[in-house]
């Protein structure tokens, strides 16, 4: 004798729809968010990046300082490199993996030290004040930089895969 199954009947087929419909609901949802968060963490640490970049290229902008109140516009520039510096590192130290943000504090410290010397040259030394005395694009050796970059990046590629996907391409 066949017995009655409600799960083969217009009814039950009808609320196995429904559930399967509510199950690609939230996992649309679910995915939707994720590459959200990943999208925000690749900005986030492209930001931070940006923040070492600015004050890797401030040596540039002390060599190329004129005018009368060019120390104090300067000076202001650089304080706000800082300030976005101080907000990027505590932020990864924050939001990120432990290792993101022990990589980005040695970019940071790194690129400190390096470009901070090299602005200390620049301030001693004199104003540029042609473009045709504007030296090529190395006036320091940044390579130091270079490499706490790298690794900077190589820990966001180890440790934040989905996000390092919109870094990298």
């Amino acid at each position: 004798m066949l017995e009655w199954c409600f799960w083969a009947s217009e009814a039950g087929a009808t609320i196995l729809a429904g559930l399967l419909a509510a199950a690609v609901a939230v996992a649309g949802y679910a995915w939707q968010q994720r590459q959200s968060r990943a999208d925000k963490r690749a900005i986030m640490y492209s930001e931070a990046l940006r923040a070492v970049e600015d004050y890797a290229e401030a040596p540039y902008i002390v060599r190329r300082r004129s005018g009368k109140d060019a120390r104090s516009i300067v000076s202001a520039q650089i304080s706000e490199i800082q300030s976005r510096l101080a907000m990027s590192c505590a932020l990864l130290e924050i939001s990120a993996n432990r290792h993101i943000a022990e990589a980005y504090k040695n970019l940071v410290v790194t690129t400190r030290r390096v470009a901070g010397a090299a602005m200390s040259a620049a301030w001693r030394g004199p104003r540029i004040r042609r473009d045709s005395n504007l030296p090529g694009h190395a006036p320091y050796d940044r390579s130091a930089i270079d490499n706490a970059r790298a690794a900077y990046l190589d820990t966001l590629r180890k440790h934040d895969h989905s996000a390092s996907r919109r870094i990298n391409g």
